[in-house]
């Protein structure tokens, strides 16, 4: 086992809580996916825990205990993890399609996700012991190779070998089903293996617009991300059952935090998608068109979200500040790509200017956030989304895990975020 694998100590859940429009919550409300999520045995990955996440007031640390129990954390952590196996395997994929299978692009973004895959495997050695952790490593790690085979089977018209990595899968499935079934009796191995079955069909879908050159492709990777929640549901169910876990997994505060967890990983992950196809192609070329539109799919889901809680108004308002917040990275990434670096600084200036915005549209909202707070919290965002972007100009391999570093700065923001609006609205 390596140091990567201890950044983030979990509990075993792959718990993905995603509501239709990215967070199931208002006081009344719950979480639209009916996902329940696990316990949490570490801080988020700055090491700061919902509790006392940047910009929220002095003393709503008390309150916001029920976005921070043990299964909302892990279900949070889980979350993220499992939105990041999703795009980093479909980025994989599809710079295998690019650039060939055996470019150094494909091998840094294929470790890229082997480093999610330690990860994950670090969640359930975290339960099940460091043996069990291996032993998940190795079946998870082969269920990316079949659709590593699919996906060069379908790039050569080899039909036969795409049905093969199919079969094999289903297989797979059932393999994966019998480990989870033998360390957890509230699973059962065709349960888990039909719990599977939406990530890969999904996954297969995105794989076939990829190889089609569909410029539709992120948007059908952003549906594989959310094919997630069922298989949270199944699983973490087991799991708060046989740990006996404390918090609610299952409640609106928990399902609050993974929502936004989710949103805003995808956020990152979209927009790095956007940034490569950009300067690969053109800002204005198809498709760098279609990923614009995928990530502004997701743009909405967040501003309905906030529409939810805050009301339609509301939720105009967000898309409006967000949006331009997306307009800022697109200006920085134009820059580098003209070696314009007046113009990069104006697009930094531009986005500090925003997040003092953003903060007070938020403190506006709810009192347990402030302007400068939240301005503060969304700094390691831009650092890490601007060094990726300048990683990507310059045609530099670390791209890939510098996106998926970049999409790590998020759960922090959602830990807060949640915080205070469970606070505001009473959830528990």
């Amino acid at each position: 086992m390596t140091s990567s694998r201890t950044t983030r100590a979990a509990a075993v859940g792959l718990a993905l809580g995603f509501a239709a429009a990215g967070v199931g919550c208002s006081s009344t409300s719950t979480d639209t996916t009916g996902s329940t999520g696990t316990s949490a045995m570490s801080a988020d990955t700055t090491g700061r825990t919902a509790g006392t996440a940047a910009g929220t007031t002095p003393g709503s640390a008390v309150a916001m205990a029920a976005t921070a129990t043990p299964a909302a954390e892990l279900r949070a952590t889980m979350t993220d993890l499992l939105v990041s196996h999703v795009y980093l395997a479909g980025i994989a994929l599809q710079t295998a399609v690019q650039t060939g299978p055996t470019s150094p692009q494909t091998a840094a973004a294929t470790e890229a996700l082997d480093q999610n895959s330690m990860q994950i495997a670090d969640a359930v050695g975290s339960v099940y012991g460091p043996e069990a952790g291996d032993q998940f490593l190795e079946l998870w790690r082969k269920h990316i190779g079949f659709f590593v085979d699919y996906t060069v089977a379908k790039a050569s018209g080899d039909d036969e070998a795409a049905n093969i990595a199919k079969t094999a899968l289903d297989g797979y499935l059932l393999d994966l089903g019998a480990f989870l079934a033998a360390a957890n009796p509230n699973l059962t191995e065709d349960g888990v293996a039909e719990a599977l079955v939406p990530h890969v069909d999904t996954l297969f879908a995105a794989i076939d617009l990829m190889v089609a050159k569909d410029p539709t492709a992120p948007s059908a990777l952003r549906q594989a991300a959310a094919a997630m929640p069922p298989i949270a549901a199944v699983l973490t169910d087991a799991i708060v059952t046989q740990q006996e876990l404390e918090g609610a997994a299952d409640g609106d505060a928990a399902g609050l935090r993974a929502g936004l967890t989710t949103l805003l990983d995808e956020h990152v992950y979209l927009a790095g998608i956007l940034v490569v196809t950009a300067l690969a192609t053109s800002p204005d070329s198809p498709e760098a068109t279609a990923a614009a539109a995928a990530l502004d799919e997701n743009s909405v889901a967040f501003a309905d979200a906030v529409g939810t809680i805050y009301g339609p108004e509301a939720g105009d308002q967000f898309l409006e500040l967000w949006r331009k917040h997306i307009g800022f990275f697109v200006d920085y990434t134009v820059a580098r790509a003209t070696g314009d670096d007046e113009a990069a600084n104006i697009a930094k200036t531009g986005l500090n200017g925003y997040f003092l915005d953003l903060g007070a549209f938020l403190a506006a909202a709810n009192p347990n956030l402030t302007e400068d707070g939240v301005a503060e919290a969304l700094v390691p965002h831009a650092e890490t989304l601007f060094a990726t972007i300048d990683l990507a100009a310059a045609g530099d391999a670390g791209t890939y895990d510098a996106l998926r570093q970049a999409a790590g700065a998020m759960p922090p923001i959602a830990a807060a975020l949640a915080g205070a609006i469970a606070t505001q609205q009473d959830m528990q």
